[in-house]
């Protein structure tokens, strides 16, 4: 008895962090002890990083765990002892590899499973558990292989009014979903999209739950060989919806843009299209475009989006048009000249809504569709993929109409398919899938009257190009 008095004594005097160290391993085991000695780690853990580096050069970390284990009933233990561990996983990888070492992860876990109603727990473990995982491979083999996923998304359910916990929660969610496959399946199966879901409607104003919601959205949607039908689950537990909310919520936040364009380009893909769905998400997908103009990556993504929901045909295309898709993908094609990810995802868009309908042909023309994938190849004949997916985009167009007829001439597309095909052959390139591509938009075009024929004739185009493809 004495000698655990003379412990708290020295405990509550403040003892440093080897003296705490030692505290904690001599007399752990005894509850006022270890309630004391864990409030004290976290605190010396949170007064400064020269006092946190000091605490983990004493072997701090490892007595907390120590005390973690033998005391799991203790609900103040687990708390200050987990949010201990969680600001030693904020230090280096030096710091994360020691806790992991330690067993760090499997002690959180179980402070976790011995308190399910705490919310507070459930908060600092999972903080500290994100932060540990994202240390190396090693750290993430770690943390799925002791099921940690389907802790984190028990406490995510258990507790959907925590804001720090459900950030947190996503933010683990969304560095493993980016992982393998099988790391995909584990958190669907443990409904990780219906907690990720509730976290996002629940909080639409915490950008970072969010941004990382809309980010662990993007990576389940993708088809694998581990979960083939991961994208009808999340379009089927609403994620399709709580992209577009996120999205239309946060304008102006760039990075949920970008995870919402690419998860939305995912879902629209996937054999399960939802009308509203394509319909809401084309409207979304043109506002980022339009808010985030000087951005790239947002217009790369973006057009990428439209491109997929269009290329469902019908519904999907008609979304896209009356959303004004036609135009701000040409918008963004004018306004990044020369980025070469963008213009191939910018003409396959514009394929597929020119190859729709008339209203698609329509609005395609009116945009300028036809003279910028014009200018683009002009300016890039010797990028194949380019050369590729703009040829495509405009076999997609009928070309038999009056204001067609008039953008062929205008741009010489005859004649600037006939160049490229020359120059390709002369450098015995004609094995090239842009090659045969640009044959086929050829001969599709000459057949389509004598004038164009002649006016490929008059290009010096050879005639064995005029006859690979038959008449629209």
């Amino acid at each position: 008895m004495e000698v655990r008095k003379l412990a708290l004594a020295r405990l509550q005097a403040g003892a440093g962090p080897e003296e705490l160290t030692e505290l904690l391993l001599a007399h752990g085991n005894q509850e006022p002890v270890a309630e004391w000695g864990c409030w004290h780690a976290r605190t010396l853990a949170t007064k400064s990083l020269q006092s946190l580096l000091e605490l983990v050069a004493a072997g701090g970390a490892n007595a907390v765990l120590f005390v973690m284990r033998a005391h799991t009933q203790l609900v103040t233990v687990q708390t200050d002892g987990s949010a201990c561990i969680a600001c030693i996983a904020s230090g280096d990888d030096g710091c994360r590899k020691m806790l992991l070492a330690v067993g760090g992860v499997d002690a959180l876990l179980g402070g976790m499973q011995a308190h399910p109603t705490s919310a507070e727990v459930a908060t600092v473990a999972t903080v500290a558990l994100s932060r540990l995982a994202m240390c190396s491979a090693d750290a993430e083999h770690a943390v799925i292989a002791t099921h940690t996923p389907a802790a984190v998304i028990s406490a995510m359910q258990a507790h959907p009014l925590e804001p720090e916990l459900q950030r947190a929660g996503c933010g683990l969610l969304h560095y493993l979903a980016a992982g393998s496959g099988e790391h995909r399946r584990l958190i669907i199966e443990a409904g990780g999209v219906p907690a990720v879901v509730a976290a996002m409607r629940g909080h639409p104003t915490r950008s970072p739950i969010q941004e990382d919601g809309c980010g662990v959205l993007c990576s389940l949607a993708a088809p694998c060989e581990d979960c083939e039908d991961a994208p009808q689950k999340v379009l089927g537990a609403g994620g399709g919806e709580a992209i577009i909310g996120a999205m239309l919520q946060a304008p102006r936040h760039v990075k949920v843009q970008r995870w919402g364009c690419i998860a939305l380009c995912a879902a629209a893909a996937s054999e399960s299209r939802h009308v509203d769905v394509a319909s809401k998400g084309a409207h979304a997908v043109v506002l980022a475009m339009r808010a985030h103009s000087s951005d790239v990556l947002v217009q790369e993504q973006a057009s990428a989006a439209l491109w997929s929901i269009a290329a469902g045909g019908g519904a999907g295309c008609q979304a896209v048009l009356d959303a004004g898709g036609a135009r701000a993908i040409c918008d963004a094609l004018r306004r990044h000249q020369g980025e070469s990810v963008l213009a191939r995802r910018g003409f396959r868009a514009i394929g597929a809504l020119g190859g729709s309908s008339e209203a698609g042909l329509h609005a395609v023309h009116e945009a300028g569709g036809v003279k910028l994938i014009a200018r683009a190849i002009r300016a890039n004949m010797g990028d194949a993929a380019l050369l590729e997916d703009g040829f495509r985009a405009l076999g997609e167009l009928d070309w038999r109409s009056d204001r067609m007829r008039t953008a062929l001439l205008a741009e010489d597309v005859i004649g600037l398919v006939v160049e490229v095909l020359a120059g390709w052959s002369a450098c015995f390139l004609t094995l090239s899938p842009a090659f045969e591509q640009g044959k086929l938009l050829l001969a599709q075009l000459a057949r389509q009257s004598d004038e164009h024929r002649r006016m490929a004739f008059d290009a010096g185009a050879d005639p064995v190009w005029l006859g690979t493809a038959s008449v629209r």
